[in-house]
This record gives structure tokens, sequence and C-alpha cells, in this order.
């Protein structure tokens, strides 16, 4: 492999996330119809949707430093809660919320949190420059009494207030006896399952780098070359093109030559040398400003697919034609399974051991209302989803599409540019 040996050329120019991504006349009708007063954000993920702040996480939710408290009853002033070393972030990350309270985070011990000392963290003219200011001009010594003053301000401290963390939820919430803490991830979940315009672009260039980065990737190959050269390659590839590639499970789901028609989900896969005329399964996962990628399909390593394997993937490819063309709001995934089912048998395709499986994809590989615990949910409109169809075969013919499409009225508008020939 020589991909380590050429020049390091970086193809993209950082940018900020857009200063809005969340959908806030989706999020007030959601809580209204949940009958919530408004929300508390404390996972890392949801932070990141209200704001544009945050450290963005794929899988899992993880608990974050800049919780959003939001009031649909005043839904043009939420609230950001950020901690001090972070405040210097908002001179060239963008937010649409005005109102950021910084918290004491490291402020050295027996130094008083008083608005002089927020010199050590922000430049001149960060706020003036991003057009925020800071809250009511008060340095909180902790993150709590933050989120406690913001939700006095807004009302917040009675009623029904829904957290996405309802653990440390109903803590913060003890503090007001007037206050019902409620479940949030499934509203806010369901807020983010239909995306705006900004989150698909961001998806789209997201799929467009995983795309880019396959294509180099198999066109890198050259005999002798192993699983794990190719991991490397891919890797580097998508970081070149400003992707953020998982690891260690940047290929979801393998299939190592084993003999048998096995789907394996393995974080380190044996390595092994690819053989020409070998099928290998590209289920890539990655993320670009936090919005993640997925999918792939089938390489044939070095080779020609044979007369039976055209044949099978002709099947494949045709059963997701017809998923993307029934795709529409309100259609449900076993809907859309059964579709894909006919279409193999159509073929004369034996669908005894085929996989097809869907998920939303967004902020992470869920990104939908996982308060719904029914598996036979339906499509929303503005939803972007993965449809995923595994067709086994041998050991050397072990096939897979996973495509990436936009939901509407209008129909799918699948992501992926490239033909349905396999690699």
């Amino acid at each position: 492999m020589t991909l380590l040996s050429e020049p390091f050329r970086r193809e993209y120019v950082r940018r900020p996330a857009p200063a809005r991504l969340c959908n806030v006349d989706r999020l007030i009708t959601v809580l209204a119809d949940r009958g919530l007063d408004g929300i508390v954000a404390l996972t890392a993920t949801n932070q990141y949707y209200l704001s544009s702040f945050g450290r963005h996480h794929s899988i899992p939710e993880e608990n974050g430093l800049f919780p959003v408290i939001f009031s649909r009853h005043h839904p043009g002033h939420p609230v950001l809660v950020m901690p001090d070393f972070d405040l210097a972030r908002l001179s060239f990350q963008p937010t649409w919320i005005e109102d950021v309270r910084p918290f004491r985070s490291v402020l050295p011990p027996g130094v008083q949190p008083s608005w002089a000392e927020l010199s050590r963290f922000v430049p001149d003219r960060a706020f003036a420059d991003a057009g925020t200011s800071l809250g009511n001009g008060v340095y909180y010594p902790e993150m709590v009494t933050a989120i406690h003053a913001a939700m006095r301000d807004l009302g917040l401290d009675q009623g029904v207030v829904g957290f996405d963390n309802l653990a440390v939820g109903q803590a913060i919430a003890s503090a007001f006896p007037n206050l019902t803490a409620a479940r949030g991830d499934g509203p806010l979940r369901h807020t983010r399952a239909s995306k705006t315009e900004v989150e698909v672009r961001l998806l789209r260039e997201s799929t467009r780098i995983n795309q880019t980065a396959l294509e180099r990737t198999v066109a890198s190959w050259t005999p002798g070359m192993t699983y794990h050269d190719l991991t490397l390659s891919y890797q580097m590839q998508s970081m070149l093109l400003g992707g953020t590639p998982n690891l260690p499970d940047t290929f979801a789901l393998t299939n190592p030559p084993v003999p048998d028609a096995t789907i394996h989900a393995e974080l380190e896969v044996v390595d092994f040398e690819l053989q020409p005329g070998r099928s290998v399964i590209f289920d890539c996962h990655g993320a670009y400003n936090g919005y993640c990628w997925d999918g792939g399909k089938s390489w044939i390593v070095g080779d020609e697919p044979s007369r039976v394997l055209n044949h099978a993937w002709q099947a494949v490819t045709d059963a997701m034609h017809e998923i993307h063309l029934a795709a529409r709001p309100g259609i449900t995934v076993n809907q859309l399974t059964e579709i894909g089912f006919r279409t193999f048998r159509q073929h004369g395709v034996d669908d005894d051991e085929v996989l097809i499986f869907f998920h939303g994809l967004g902020l992470d590989h869920l990104d939908q209302d996982m308060s719904i615990t029914t598996r036979d949910w339906p499509i929303r409109d503005g939803m972007v989803i993965s449809s995923h169809i595994y067709h086994p075969g041998n050991e050397n013919g072990h096939l897979f599409l996973e495509e990436i499409a936009h939901v509407s009225r209008h129909g799918a508008e699948r992501f992926f540019s490239w033909d349905t020939k396999l690699f």
C-alpha cells in the first residue's frame, strides 16, 4: 500500500457548524402535544442540535457540558449554559442562542468567579463579533446553579419540564417543589427525526465524503493488501476530505473469510489478505460536523462478478429501487421490508436468509423517537433514512447495499450519486 508514503494533502477548509440546526417550530409543536412546558437538554448530542455547541457523539448519548434550556412559551429566548474555558469558541462558532451563561470550570481554587475573571477566557470582541451576550452578567459558580437560574428566568421552575436524562433531571428539578420532571429524550428525538434544510445539506456532504473515500479506497487496492490496510486507507481518505471516521468501528459490518454466510458486526476483525475474486462488505460509519454518514455497497476484489452473482445483485438493487419508490411519509418499515422481499421473489432469488432493515440517520444512527417501542415504525416527513439489504450468498458472494435517502411527500431522494454496479 502506497498511501502512507504519499504527501499529506488536505482537501478541505474546516468550517464551523451552522448557527442553527434545530427545527424550533417542530420542537414547540412536539412539546405542546406531549404536555411539556419546556425542555432541558443535558446530553451532548441534543445540546449540539439545539445550540451548535457541544461534543457531538453518534453512539452513545453522553452527558455534555453545554446545557440548553428551552421554553415553548418563550421560544425566542433559549439559554445556553457553557463552561468558562469554552467561551472563546463563541468568536468563531456561531449560535442562534443569544443568552449565553458561563459557569466556573477551571478557575483556580481560591479565586472567586467574578465578572472580571472572565477575561482569562474571553478574547477581546469575542461576543460583539458573535452577536452574543453573556446573559445577565453573572459568572455562575457551577453548572447546576446556572441551569436553575435559567429555568427561573424562563418560568420553568413550575409546570412540567422534560429532561433528556431523567435521572439527572429529577435531581435538578428537586429544587423546585412545583415542578414535575418528565422524560425529554423522546420529544427531542421526535423533533430531530424530521430534518431542516441545513441538516439535509450537512448529511449530503457527509455522504459525499463517505462515497469519495470509498471510491479512492477501492482504487488504492494492490495485490497483497490486507483488510486492515483497506481500513486504514479509508480512514485516511475520509479524514483528508474533512470527515471524522468512527474508530475503531469504521466498517460496522464485515465478512471475514469464514466458510459460511454469517454477517459479522466486529470492531476488530481478524486481518486477512484481500484475494482477487473475494467479496467485501462496505458499511462505513463516520461524521461531518457532527452529522453521520453510513452505508456503502459490495466490492469484488480485483475481479468481475460471476453471472450468478450479477443476477443476485440485480435483485438487490431492484429491491432498493422499489423501496425508494414506495417510501413516503406514513408508510411503515415493515411495509417497505415486504416490498423488498417481493422483489427478490420476482427475480427468482432465494430470500430465506436475506436481511432488510432500516433506521433514521442524523446526529446518530438511531435518529428517531426511541420511546416508541414497536419495531414497525412509520416514516416521518423530512426523515433521512438508512436502508440496508444483505444477501449472504457464499463466502465469496456476500452482497450488501445500504442507501441513504431524504423522504418527503415528493418521495425518497437518495444521497449516493454512484451507479448501481458492484465496485
